[in-house]
């Protein structure tokens, strides 16, 4: 499903899937809302979403963390904040890209999965799977194997995204992927 890119899709992506009136929504090939009650909807659910986002982020967050996971402050290709805070606090804008940091907070808020996909070849229609983003921390056992209530948790049902990566522009974007 074709989301607009508009700085929100990936809050506009859950609220779409999290909704079902929003899921089964016709849609322009922008990926707007044909009808504008619906679009609204969706607008505020992203918002109120990313507001819950920024809220679990400062509660939760060290600014420590950035220094352990440098991607947690990725921006734009070449680009990085140079605090957790600093980007929690660009988060609160509606221009704002999301990025791991936010899937993160969004998994744990659902607690739910997020499967992330990319396209291999922008011109075939198949995808592979790059990363999967638990809702609650994995942690292994002695003999390092994952605690089987973690791989419960991978193998739950899941939100399925498209991420398209667009040379010409230094943001990405993320669509919601559905079916199997």
């Amino acid at each position: 499903i074709k989301i607009p890119k508009d700085c929100s899709c990936l809050f506009r992506s859950i609220a779409c899937l999290n909704t079902k009136q929003l899921l089964q929504a016709n849609r322009m090939t922008s990926g707007r809302i044909c009808d504008a009650r619906l679009d609204a909807t969706e607008c505020s659910l992203a918002h109120n979403l990313r507001q819950q986002c920024v809220a679990f982020l400062e509660k939760t967050v060290p600014d420590s963390i950035g220094i352990s996971y440098p991607f947690f402050l990725e921006d734009k290709w070449g680009h990085s904040y140079e605090s957790v805070s600093a980007r929690i606090n660009s988060m609160r804008k509606h221009t704002e890209f999301a990025g791991h940091l936010e899937c993160l907070a969004i998994a744990f808020l659902n607690d739910k999965p997020i499967n992330v996909w990319v396209k291999v070849n922008q011109s075939e229609p198949e995808c592979s799977l790059r990363q999967v983003i638990p809702c609650r921390p994995v942690s292994f056992n002695e003999t390092g194997n994952q605690h089987s209530e973690q791989l419960q948790t991978l193998s739950m049902q899941s939100y399925n995204l498209l991420y398209n990566i667009d040379d010409r522009e230094s943001e990405g974007h993320f669509d919601v992927l559905c079916g199997e």
